[in-house]
C-alpha cells in the first residue's frame, strides 16, 4: 500500500513537473529571460555605496557599451567572477566598455558599503544597491551572477546567467561583440 502511494506521489509530481516544463517553467512566453536579448535594456536609477546615484541611461549617455553584473555578497561564483571582470574592466574601460555592478542582497547603500568592506575581493568598478530589488525583476533575474551585455544604443545584446572557470572566454567574447556593435 505505501509503495502504491510513494508510487503515485512520483507519478504525480512527474506529470506536474512535465507540465510546468511544458507551459515554460517559471517564465512563460515573454517573460522568458532571453527574450530581452534585442530589446531595450530596462533603466535603472540606483545609489552607490558612496551615496552617488548611478543610473543605466547616465552611463548610456556617455557612448559607452555597458556590462551589467548582477552579483550577491555570499555568491562564491559572483565573487570569483568580480575578480575577472576587475581585469576585463581594466581591459576594456579604455575601449568604451563600463562595467557596473549591481548587488542582489536586497540592502540599501549604507548597508552595502559595510559589507563590501569585509569582503575579500573588491569591484574596480562602480557598484549600486538594489534594495526594492526592481533591478533584479526588470532583468528576469534566475540566478547569481548574471551578466547583462547591453551595446552603446541601450540594446541587451546577450546575458549570461553563473560562472565558472570556463566562462572567461566565453565573457570576454561577449564585450569584445558589444563593443563592435554601433
Amino acid at each position: 500500500m505505501l509503495s502504491r502511494f510513494r508510487n503515485g506521489v512520483l507519478l504525480g509530481a512527474v506529470l506536474g513537473l512535465g507540465a510546468f516544463l511544458a507551459a515554460g517553467g517559471v517564465f512563460a512566453g515573454n517573460d522568458k529571460p532571453k527574450s530581452l536579448v534585442g530589446k531595450p535594456a530596462p533603466s535603472f536609477d540606483l545609489v552607490q555605496p558612496d551615496g552617488r546615484p548611478l543610473s543605466l541611461a547616465g552611463a548610456l549617455q556617455s557612448g559607452r557599451a555597458v556590462l551589467v553584473s548582477m552579483w550577491g555578497i555570499r555568491c562564491g561564483a559572483c565573487l570569483v567572477e568580480m575578480k575577472h571582470l576587475n581585469v576585463l574592466h581594466r581591459k576594456y574601460r579604455d575601449d568604451g566598455l563600463r562595467v557596473i555592478g549591481i548587488n542582489v542582497d536586497g540592502v540599501d547603500a549604507p548597508s552595502l558599503r559595510e559589507y563590501m568592506a569585509g569582503m575579500e575581493v573588491q569591484p574596480e568598478y562602480p557598484v549600486v544597491a538594489d534594495p526594492t530589488m526592481s533591478a533584479i525583476d526588470s532583468y528576469k533575474m534566475e540566478g547569481a551572477p548574471l551578466t547583462i551585455f547591453i551595446d552603446k544604443a541601450g540594446v541587451v545584446v546577450e546575458r549570461h546567467e553563473g560562472f565558472s572557470e570556463g566562462d572567461k572566454k566565453q565573457i570576454e567574447a561577449m564585450i569584445r561583440k558589444t563593443l563592435e556593435m554601433k
